[in-house]
């Protein structure tokens, strides 16, 4: 079975965790788009498997910060 030990520790979560991700990513979207102060000023721009990478304009980067994880 050729599989490394953290490869099977990881296999059962790996298809559910892009479930999560997809749900997470359009909860912040919603956040997003409900504050129209945001608009042309903040942009989701990628997730990588459990983290959203965001532009964000540095006059709204401590809200954006602290309100995602709460968001999640």
């Amino acid at each position: 079975m050729g599989f490394k030990p953290t490869q099977i520790a990881n296999y059962w979560c790996q298809g559910e965790s892009g479930y999560l991700m997809t749900l997470s990513a359009g909860r912040v979207m919603r956040w997003l788009i409900q504050h129209p102060m945001f608009m042309s000023k903040i942009f989701m721009i990628n997730n990588v498997q459990d983290a959203l990478y965001f532009n964000v304009h540095k006059a709204y980067l401590k809200e954006v910060e602290a309100e995602t994880p709460a968001i999640w």
